[in-house]
């Protein structure tokens, strides 16, 4: 007992967010009967929040940059939106056409950003501020206020519906169940090659029993979830959009030269502006990736709700940065964190909708939660001091 006290104090800062996310899920689900954890709303949870989980990650890689910040992503996801329901739905433009055409456009967005935040040195909050107010009223323009519904299947296809049971299981999706099997074994392969490079280099890890009981409760939560799924329908297919995306990031903010060189413009600029960091670069690139990343969930937004509208995405910069900073932000934030981040967010929309909270109510506990999270990752900051 005093291993698994001692583990926790020494690991307080990591295990944080998956105590308050399994606090918040053990409070709704008593609250609302049981429904919280239903696999039809686990499902909807997914679907419903998958738009939010994407623009953390790329809000993420800004707050890692030194605390930036990009308020425009909830107004590029009305844009790419509504210029796939212009392109698509009005014009009938072929579906890839119009997507790469989106992109494009989003790329531009985001090298406006980085101009005014790089170059010309604004706020980083005052210029994506003025972005914000710019690529709303063009997307009023654009769309002359009208929405447009009724995407083609080659649309929608991959951001709703599930997928298919290559099994042909009755009652219970054999495919999800194998990816859960799959993901479970990949992390624990992960664990262990985490585990043993610290041991080379004498890096301090905790007990082979406790690291066993960890990997114990990590597969099992994979495959509650997974099990939780199959019996429904299965997986999402936006899910495994989602999944390709988390781990493509946390590769790129932990493994590679960009991410090291991201980290390190946050933690010191002129640091590393001496070490022969661009951080010019690094401040064009980010911001790029977040207007573009910001598209890519107003595509999945469209898909999912089979519609576009000029009012889409209003608040979505908001929740986005939320997750980011309940996910430890600056301290000891990752991708991984902004995804639990943006599933707290979900949880807390989901669950508070099924009580009929009304939205005043939401957002003032929303908040809260922002304030609660932040401050304790400020004294936990503190304490590594």
């Amino acid at each position: 007992m005093s291993n698994v006290v001692k583990m926790f104090k020494e690991n307080m800062s990591r295990y944080t967010i998956a105590i308050i996310t399994v606090g918040i899920v053990i409070a709704f689900q008593i609250l609302t009967n049981g429904m919280i954890l239903r696999p039809m709303n686990i499902t909807n949870l997914i679907i419903q929040n998958a738009y939010v989980i994407v623009l953390g990650v790329g809000q993420m890689l800004l707050v890692k940059a030194g605390g930036l910040c990009d308020m425009s992503v909830g107004s590029v996801c009305a844009l790419s939106g509504g210029l796939c329901g212009l392109w698509i739905i009005k014009g009938g433009m072929n579906v890839y056409l119009a997507l790469v055409l989106v992109f494009l456009v989003s790329v531009v967005v985001g090298l406006w950003n980085a101009i005014l935040v790089a170059k010309i040195k604004i706020s980083a909050y005052i210029a994506t501020l003025a972005s914000q107010l710019i690529v709303r009223g063009l997307t009023f323009f654009i769309l002359q206020g009208k929405s447009y519904t009724l995407f083609p299947e080659k649309f929608t296809a991959w951001c709703t519906g599930y997928i298919p049971d290559f099994f042909g299981g009755e009652g219970l999706h054999i495919t999800t169940i194998v990816i859960g099997i799959i993901l479970s074994i990949i992390v624990v392969i992960l664990q262990i090659r985490t585990r043993n490079e610290k041991k080379k280099y004498d890096v301090e890890v905790i007990s082979l029993k406790m690291f066993v009981l960890l990997q114990l409760l990590i597969v099992g939560f994979i495959m509650v979830m997974s099990y939780a799924l199959a019996v429904y329908y299965g997986a999402p297919k936006v899910l495994v959009i989602v999944g390709v995306i988390v781990v493509v990031y946390s590769f790129i903010v932990s493994k590679t030269v960009i991410g090291r060189h991201i980290i390190a413009v946050g933690g010191n600029r002129m640091a590393a502006v001496l070490s022969g960091v661009k951080d010019d670069r690094v401040i064009f690139g980010i911001y790029m990736n977040s207007a573009v990343i910001a598209a890519f969930a107003g595509v999945i937004y469209a898909a999912r709700m089979n519609a576009c509208s000029c009012n889409v995405g209003t608040g979505f910069e908001a929740d986005a940065i939320a997750a980011c900073y309940i996910g430890g932000g600056i301290s000891s934030g990752s991708i991984i964190g902004a995804m639990l981040g943006a599933l707290i967010i979900g949880l807390l929309n989901n669950g508070m909708s099924i009580l009929g909270m009304a939205s005043d109510v939401q957002m003032c506990v929303k908040g809260f939660v922002l304030v609660a999270a932040v401050t304790l990752d400020i004294m936990q900051s503190k304490k590594r001091r």
